[in-house]
């Protein structure tokens, strides 16, 4: 997996690994250590948002001097109140032999993707994703998101 993820940055602008919970802690914990920029997928959930924070104070170390990003999907247009996404992120506390411990994941920019339900619903008729969809509200937001990363990387 290293081997494959170390050819893929030497031959692409992006490479884009989606962590899951069956990889374990030592292998999340080194796939972060590889990582540039940490994009977190969330949705507006508080409780999505707890558990996020809480299953990252397992593999902290993957975090130092990190560029972390959050992108809330699915936001509804209501707005988003990033103050409050950020201090999820704060004082996070675990278990370390036996004596409680905390930490903080140093959050950086924070972007939504709209929940265009006209377009999901046009591309489920279509059969075709809500993406290409004519004049959704998803590809403004995903620029938006790609311009950070590749602008910043210039």
């Amino acid at each position: 997996l290293y081997k494959l993820i170390n050819f893929a940055q030497k031959k692409n602008d992006c490479v884009i690994i989606d962590v899951k919970q069956t990889l374990g802690q030592e292998k999340t914990k080194d796939l972060l250590k590889l990582s540039t920029n940490i994009l977190f997928v969330i949705d507006k959930k508080i409780t999505t948002l707890n558990r996020i924070a809480e299953k990252f104070a397992k593999v902290k170390g993957g975090f130092v001097n990190k560029d972390i990003t959050v992108v809330v999907n699915m936001d509804e247009g209501r707005g988003i109140n990033k103050a409050a996404v950020k201090s999820i992120f704060k004082h996070l506390e675990y278990m370390e032999n036996g004596e409680k411990k905390s930490y903080s994941i140093k959050i950086g920019n924070i972007y939504t993707v709209a929940y265009d339900t006209k377009s999901i619903i046009t591309g489920l008729i279509s059969q075709l994703p809500a993406v290409t969809v004519p004049e959704n509200k998803i590809i403004p937001d995903m620029k938006n998101i790609a311009s950070h990363f590749f602008e910043a990387n210039k």
